[in-house]
């Protein structure tokens, strides 16, 4: 790879897309994220660069339609024909890049999620899905040329093979660039249970070999020489065995994972506070002895009954008396049992969040452990698009209501809580 192209990602993409990515989400991006919105932003408009008048001034990254009559009209032509549309201008590149963050990332974050496990396929089909982009590919057309049947995955094979297209130089710019690409995971792998099992079966096959002298010398597997029926049970054995190693291995390998904390981590000098509902008023005095002992200041406004409403008002108050760097948000179990909108919860959700991040800190949502067979489950799908979200139902918590955790329930829950930021 040339260092024309490692300066030209570096100077061009990275410089913006870097510092805008930490602004918006206090946190630095995983390689593949950064990877994924550099090319991304240049497939769609070479970095606010590849312009025509009388949009070559806009700064726009992402080609980001506007919603206003304000931006400029940008009028060309494709292969599905003329075509005129505003996008937005923006002042400066810095700006651009944040557009196109907010757009691609803030406003899909399921597109965020695939971004960070490194896989391009989801990425662009989480767009294509949340209607990024639309594409001109159609299986049917009416006399009057309107599309009555659009190829779907058409239109996701085009976009994803113009990424894969420069993916190779924008990864090989940032590992030059000191980057670091995470090692493949192999439990991310659909076919990590299969894996599991022939490492598991070589494994266990090895072993049952190495320990059939030792059996046979007690006795324990007939010598063959001896009795050539004995072969049998012995092959039983061995294969017994590998099967044992092989299913101890696969479950080793494929059960579900610790929740994490989304990049969330302690940094030295943090002020902690935690705010939420009755769960984080459980949660608190061992989130506080965690933290006294790792020498971490800490304090907790949590408030049984609140909801996400609640807080847009009631943060202020502990935000300006604490003025934390990290917030740990603990909501969501009352707010599934009331009867809003699924789009007015997801507003309060982002006003608390964007309220909370305009103060300074970093934030970090603690999902619920369980809700009651009465709440609504869509709640908890909306709060899990979230990046920094910890899944703490994928934790084994003991409840004595249905909601409520147990003392010992409870004291689990911060220890998994505060490993998942870095906390000892």
């Amino acid at each position: 790879m040339s260092q024309w192209t490692v300066d030209y990602v570096k100077d061009n993409g990275v410089q913006y897309m870097l510092p805008a990515f930490r602004a918006m989400f206090r946190r630095d991006p995983n390689f593949y994220e950064l990877a994924f919105a550099l090319l991304q932003s240049h497939h769609e408009s070479s970095w606010g660069r590849g312009w025509k008048p009388p949009c070559d001034t806009s700064h726009n990254w992402g080609a980001v339609q506007s919603r206003t009559n304000e931006g400029c009209q940008y009028a060309d032509s494709g292969p599905s024909g003329a075509y005129a549309q505003k996008f937005v201008v923006y002042p400066d590149h810095e700006a651009g890049a944040a557009g196109y963050l907010k757009e691609a990332y803030g406003r899909r974050p399921k597109a965020l999620a695939r971004a960070g496990e490194g896989d391009l396929e989801g990425f662009v089909r989480e767009l294509y899905a949340e209607r990024y982009f639309t594409g001109i590919r159609c299986l049917e057309k009416a006399p009057s040329g309107k599309c009555l049947k659009i190829d779907h995955e058409g239109n996701i094979s085009d976009y994803l093979k113009s990424l894969e297209r420069r993916r190779p130089d924008v990864e090989h710019a940032l590992e030059a660039m000191g980057f670091v690409r995470p090692p493949p995971s192999l439990t991310s792998s659909p076919l990590a249970p299969y894996g599991a099992l022939a490492v598991g079966l070589a494994a266990g096959g090895g072993l049952a070999v190495a320990l059939r002298p030792t059996l046979r010398a007690r006795g324990l597997v007939p010598n063959p020489r001896r009795a050539r029926a004995a072969v049998t049970p012995s092959v039983l054995l061995t294969a017994g065995v590998a099967l044992l190693g092989a299913a101890t291995l696969a479950w080793l390998l494929t059960r579900r994972r610790v929740p994490t904390s989304g990049g969330v981590t302690l940094r030295q000098g943090d002020r902690v506070l935690l705010i939420g509902d009755s769960l984080a008023v459980g949660l608190a005095p061992h989130l506080g002895r965690l933290a006294q002992d790792a020498g971490v200041p800490f304090a907790s406004a949590a408030a049984s009954g609140s909801t996400m409403q609640h807080w847009l008002h009631a943060a202020a108050t502990p935000m300006a008396s604490v003025k934390p760097t990290l917030v740990l948000v603990s909501l969501g179990t009352n707010d599934a049992m009331t009867s809003q909108s699924l789009l007015e919860m997801r507003s309060q959700r982002d006003q608390l969040l964007s309220k909370l991040g305009a103060a300074g800190a970093r934030v970090l949502w603690v999902g619920p452990p369980k809700l009651p067979e009465r709440a609504r489950r869509d709640v908890l799908e909306m709060l899990a698009e979230l990046h920094a979200y910890f899944h703490s139902e994928e934790l084994p918590i003991p409840q004595h209501d249905g909601i409520h955790s147990t003392p010992d329930g409870y004291r689990d829950w911060a220890v998994a809580l505060w490993q998942s930021i870095g906390g000892s």
